[in-house]
């Protein structure tokens, strides 16, 4: 209840945003190890597959592994990927299999957010002071543009709006990727270290 007065009701479910806090530094892990962008990506797929099968398929896990899918995709022939065309293809894949999923409040949130962060994110991040750190107009404007896409679903769902929910979102995500890929690396570890 205290989660969802705060705006934060997202953080406990299985979001789209895992596949990014779990791909995005194991990427930049293997280039730091001196490998290329289609060596990592080829590396990366099984790794994307596995979480995604370990979630239980959600369907915004399987939004978010289909767009990766297809950045990966795109990295491994050399191609440059495009958010909307992946959103689409995602949409699309997840409807043939089962069309009732349009009416899903997993997947409006997770298309209406990831939607609403690719329209506005670069707008938003332009307006906010430059004197403030990169880091934090980052989180600043992602998240200001992530909530822009869901306060209207929410609010017509569930016939209720957080005021704080920005503040709460803007000091929450950043620690939960951080807890992610630390919970990740501590389900990997625990199986060689136990003690």
């Amino acid at each position: 209840e205290g989660f969802r007065r705060a705006g934060l009701s997202h953080i406990m479910a299985v979001s789209g945003a895992n596949i990014a806090f779990i791909l995005f530094p194991l990427l930049w892990l293997l280039r730091r190890m001196g490998l290329n962008r289609r060596r990592a990506s080829i590396i990366a797929f099984p790794v994307m597959i596995l979480y995604v099968f370990a979630t239980g398929m959600e369907a915004s896990i399987v939004r978010a592994a289909i767009m990766a899918g297809i950045m990966l995709t795109g990295m491994i022939l050399w191609r440059k990927p495009d958010i909307y065309c992946s959103l689409a293809a995602s949409a699309l894949m997840i409807l043939l299999y089962n069309s009732y999923m349009l009416f899903d409040l997993g997947f409006i949130l997770s298309y209406t957010a990831t939607l609403s962060l690719a329209v506005l994110y670069k707008p938003i991040f332009s307006k906010l002071p430059e004197r403030l750190p990169k880091s934090i107009r980052d989180t600043l404007a992602g998240t200001l543009a992530a909530q822009a896409g869901v306060i209207p679903v929410i609010a017509y769902n569930f016939n209720t709006f957080s005021p704080v929910s920005f503040l709460s979102n803007i000091l929450v995500v950043p620690l939960t990727g951080t807890l992610t890929l630390l919970g990740l690396i501590a389900a990997i570890t625990g199986h060689f270290a136990f003690p």
